[in-house]
């Protein structure tokens, strides 16, 4: 019983790779979007405050006007202004009054709030009239310094969003990514593997018969055996080693997926006559039984394959019948049943495994073809004991 499985080897490797590539790429663009917005905020603020204060002569305003405040000498936000002061404005007088420096545009960060704000002196400003980006002149003695802020947090909370929104697709792409890269890895293992399988198979089946041959062949060189039976003995070894090459080829193409089935619509139980007919020497010399018990009825299936596969379970049955087949179809489910040497309850689930060793030393390729051919035309196969022989099925 070959119990080899399919490595894992490169479906976990592709599936870390299409992970992390999605990963990567993500963090890049964040790190990308984070740089390219906060430097157009920054950028955009400080020319629009420098504008308005007149702090740079090639400062032109970017369309947004900043926010004002009068501070007296002591910063504290000027009587005028101070009725409709926030706390946020309250907390920037203060972060001037710890932090002096004029004609300078600075990024202030509040408890959360951030913004970007200069001081100028009072008397440095005038009335630019109708100029919506630039203060008006208010004329208070008690004014001591003009404050502009343009408050940035709403743009920080639209790039934390985006940030979040990144997060969230770098989750499903990173799971997404590593699902196909683990499919297809899987693919890629099954192939390996059914390569790999394909070779020892093949060197274990083909090692009995070439065994025969050379020892059929020694005999006569010795003259130990007669040539004429040495002969016939390795005729039918190469024969043997033919159809088992054959039946290796096929199995691994319906393995690699290069079968495709062309669906027609089949007569049950003239197939079942048809491929009882090669098989009547065979059934006469064993003195075999058979039976059929066929209702009417007709199923979609490819000829070729349909046909290989039921002749692989009836030869497999005639093989080992005692005394009798029997072959039954009640219009969805096709039944071989003989009454040969019943495998043990802990051998049923491995019969249709590709070169599963049976207790007699009889392997599986056949059993596995048809049930990679059921599985290709979407039958369910299966294997009981029961009548004190065995069963197998197709059920359509």
């Amino acid at each position: 019983m070959s119990d080899a499985r399919p490595a894992k080897g490169t479906r976990c490797k592709l599936a870390v790779l299409g992970a992390s590539a999605v990963v990567v790429a993500l963090v890049a663009a964040a790190a990308a979007f984070n740089l390219f917005v906060g430097w157009k905020v920054e950028s955009d603020a400080v020319n629009d405050i420098a504008y308005a204060l007149s702090l740079s002569e090639e400062a032109e305003p970017t369309g947004r006007s900043p926010n004002y405040l009068l501070l007296d000498s002591t910063y504290v936000i000027d009587s005028f202004d101070h009725v409709r002061s926030t706390e946020d404005e309250e907390k920037l007088a203060a972060w001037f009054a710890r932090n002096p420096g004029e004609y300078e545009v600075r990024c202030v960060a509040l408890d959360g709030w951030t913004c970007y704000a200069a001081i100028v002196p009072a008397s440095d400003y005038v009335d630019f009239g109708e100029d919506p980006y630039r203060p008006i002149d208010y004329a208070d003695e008690q004014v001591g310094y003009l404050v502009a802020y343009i408050d940035t947090a709403s743009e920080q909370s639209l790039i934390a969003s985006v940030n979040l929104a990144i997060c969230a697709i770098g989750v499903v792409g990173s799971m997404v990514a590593g699902m196909a890269g683990y499919l297809a890895g899987k693919r890629i293992d099954t192939a390996q593997e059914t390569q790999k399988r394909f070779y020892e198979n093949m060197s274990h089946e083909l090692k009995t018969p070439l065994a025969a041959i050379r020892g059929f062949a020694e005999g006569s060189l010795d003259g130990v055996v007669d040539g004429v039976d040495a002969n016939r003995a390795i005729v039918r070894e190469t024969d043997r080693m033919t159809q088992t090459i054959d039946e290796i080829l096929s199995l691994s193409r319906l393995e690699a997926g290069a079968v495709t089935p062309a669906n027609e619509v089949l007569e049950v139980a003239d197939l079942v006559q048809d491929c009882l007919m090669p098989m009547e020497g065979a059934v006469r010399t064993k003195g075999i039984d058979v039976q059929l018990d066929l209702a009417v009825g007709e199923v979609k299936a490819d000829p070729d394959l349909f046909d290989h596969a039921l002749s692989n379970i009836l030869t497999n049955a005639i093989r080992h019948a005692a005394t009798c087949v029997r072959v039954s179809y009640d219009g969805a489910r096709l039944a071989v049943w003989n009454d040969g040497a019943v495998p043990n309850e802990s051998q049923l689930p491995y019969l249709f495994d590709r070169f599963h060793v049976g207790e007699g030393g009889s392997t599986g390729i056949g059993l596995a073809i048809a049930k990679e051919i059921a599985d290709l035309q979407g039958w369910e196969i299966s294997a009981r004991c029961m009548e004190g022989g065995l069963e197998v099925a197709f059920a359509f």
